[in-house]
């Protein structure tokens, strides 16, 4: 079941305090992390927007036909909103996803400048990307509700 694999990874990121490598035989890109132990990534998103994945049972691609998932379980919604740099969705909901194909790497992901060329989202994070859409398991399914400040 997710939440049971969900829950293993999350304790063994705990205990491991690092990702182990993983075992496929793709080749890895030099600064391409490994995949994530189980298969587990993690889409942000708002509750609005969460409550229409649910709905549909999918999660519908961006605007260029890509789904965008991390590898990182962030905690506080904040955190998320400027490692990912949304630009204007406020992470409020972890949606966790089990793709085991069809993941490519995305990169590290770069910071957003406001006109004045201060910064409006740090990024930094990592990212993953999938051409969409892509389905989610039918309810029960995870949603982890993010801490506010």
């Amino acid at each position: 079941m997710l939440s049971e694999k969900i829950r293993h990874v999350m304790l063994e990121n705990d205990t491991q305090g690092q990702t182990e490598p993983s075992s496929s035989s793709e080749p890895q890109q030099p600064d391409e992390p490994p995949p994530p132990p189980g298969g587990i990534y993690y889409h942000y998103t708002s509750r609005e927007l969460a409550q229409e994945i649910s709905i549909s049972g999918e999660i519908r691609p961006s605007s260029d036909g890509y789904v965008y998932l991390t590898d990182v379980l962030y905690q506080i919604g904040w955190q998320a909103t400027d490692s990912l740099a949304l630009p204007s969705t406020k992470a409020e909901v972890a949606i966790p996803v089990e793709v085991e194909r069809g993941v490519a790497w995305g990169g590290t992901i770069t910071s957003l400048r406001n006109p004045g060329g201060s910064f409006s989202r740090r990024g930094g994070g990592q990212q993953w990307i999938i051409a969409g859409p892509v389905n989610i398991a039918p309810y029960p399914w995870t949603w982890m509700e993010l801490e506010e400040p």
